[in-house]
């Protein structure tokens, strides 16, 4: 701040580490992409680039969301909208400013891997048959992403993953 910059970290508190404490996790992916980009960037840039990149990415993971559910083009366009207009206007928005960036990336994640996850589930014709390769490849992506990004990762897409199971069951 003395110079006029606000870095987002402070290079005298624990050598400007970005993980916080040991057993702050949803920190590492945070930490690894800043350490990753600080060979090609500077570090305070690099260490802003993660939650920028977060932020960037909510409308193209609702877009995802709205591909996985089969949605139409006006439905997806409006789910994004509806979605980026509701994480502006809530919590969210605030966990983002607070540093809790990893959580929103967990939650907007999670909606992503449900619409993978339903598309896998009704891609092919019927139970008994073998699933989609596609689907398969972009749920495992999905799924290593979103445990590399926040431990409470299992929860955020287990929900919505039972809730499916329990739909399509039906």
């Amino acid at each position: 701040a003395e110079a006029g910059q606000v870095w987002g970290y402070d290079p005298s508190f624990c050598a400007g580490y970005p993980a916080a404490t040991i057993f702050e996790l949803s920190t590492k992916l945070w930490e690894r992409t800043a350490r990753l980009l600080s060979t090609v960037v500077s570090f305070p840039v690099a260490y802003k680039i993660f939650p920028v990149s977060v932020v960037l990415a909510i409308p193209l993971l609702l877009w995802v969301t709205g591909w996985g559910f089969r949605l139409a083009w006006p439905a997806r366009a409006a789910l994004v909208g509806i979605g980026t207009l509701y994480f502006w206007a809530s919590l969210l928005r605030e966990m983002a400013q607070t540093g809790m960036v990893a959580f929103v990336l967990g939650v907007y994640g999670a909606l992503a891997t449900a619409g993978i996850l339903w598309r896998w589930m009704t891609e092919h014709g019927g139970r008994g048959q073998a699933p989609p390769l596609r689907e398969t490849v972009l749920l495992g992506l999905a799924g290593a992403a979103l445990l590399a990004a926040h431990p409470t990762a299992p929860v955020l897409v287990g929900i919505p993953a039972l809730c499916l199971l329990a739909v399509w069951s039906f």
